[in-house]
Formats: structure tokens, sequence, C-alpha cells
């Protein structure tokens, strides 16, 4: 039995011609711009809220060193009231412009406190979007990595299908069956 170079296999290209290993092909650039889409809008995602919460903060903090600068000043200003030798009429002026911004500062801090509190509950809101968003990309890659095993597991099953078959129907032509057992 002579086995000659027309015999060999042909190991040209890894993939035949098959329509279907064309579609697996096609199938798997598919999921690898899909998964690389999902991850990058799940980091972007990601970014935005961390670029959110920074946002808060940073907002908050602003609002924190505005009224405590505000308040040391009025401090200061109450001080040096305090000091002796100060005049009745100028002590009396210093005492109203005090009051007033003492006054000043009690409405910035109302106004400022509730615009605040309105726009921490607006991030909040958003960031749970961003959240649920960022939550369902993650469940759409999972997604894709169960389905992508599931076509590549019947793949598998069917390559070993057709093998199996072509060798049940080379055993039936009459043509060398072999088993992998040797006695």
């Amino acid at each position: 039995m002579g086995v000659g170079a027309e015999d060999a296999p042909n190991h040209r290209d890894r993939h035949s011609g098959r329509p279907g290993d064309k579609y697996a092909i096609s199938f798997r650039r598919q999921f690898l711009a899909v998964t690389a889409c999902l991850l990058a809008v799940n980091l972007m995602i990601g970014l935005f809220a961390r670029h959110q919460q920074r946002t808060i903060i940073d907002y908050a903090m602003n609002i924190y060193d505005t009224a405590r600068a505000e308040g040391l000043e009025i401090r200061a200003d109450i001080a040096e009231l305090l000091k002796p030798g100060i005049d009745s009429l100028p002590l009396d002026s210093r005492i109203n412009d005090i009051q007033q911004k003492m006054e000043r500062l009690h409405q910035n801090n109302s106004a400022v406190g509730l615009q605040a509190r309105d726009d921490i509950e607006a991030f909040s809101h958003n960031s749970d979007l961003l959240l649920l968003g960022s939550t369902l990309t993650s469940f759409m890659l999972a997604g894709l990595v169960l389905l992508v095993t599931l076509r590549m597991i019947s793949s598998l099953n069917q390559r070993s299908s057709d093998h199996l078959y072509a060798a049940l129907e080379a055993c039936h032509r009459g043509s060398r069956c072999s088993t992998t057992s040797t006695a």
C-alpha cells in the first residue's frame, strides 16, 4: 500500500473552504467586535460614574470651605469688637455689619444647602442610572460568553458526529476500519 503525496493532508490553510467554517470565522469576528464594544461602554460608564462621584465630593467641599471662610471672617470681626478702647459709635455700626454678614451667611447657607441637596440628589440619580448601565453591560458580556461557549460545544459535537459518521460510512463501504484499541 503506497502512500503518496496526494494522500497527505493539505494544511495550507487552517480553515477549509466549507461555508460553516467561514460562518464560524465571521461569528468570531462579530463576537470580538461586540465584546470589545461592550467592554468599552462598561469602562466609559465606570469612568463617568467616578467623575460624577468626584464632582459631588468637590461640590460639597466647596460649599463647606466657603461657609467656613465666611464663618471665620465673622468670628474675626467679633473678636475685633471685644478689643478695649473702641468708640461706641463705630461699635454700633460694626455690630450691624456683623449682624448683616451673619444673616447673609445664614441665607446663603440655607440657599446653598438646598441647592446642594438638589444637586446631590440629581447626581445620585445619574449615578444610579450609570450603575444600572454598567450592570446591564456586565450581564450582556456574561451572556455573550455563555453563547460562545454553547456554540463552541455545539460545533465540537457536530464535528465529532461528522467524523464518526464518515468513519462509519467508510466501514460500511468496505474500506479499512480502524479501532483505537490494539490487542
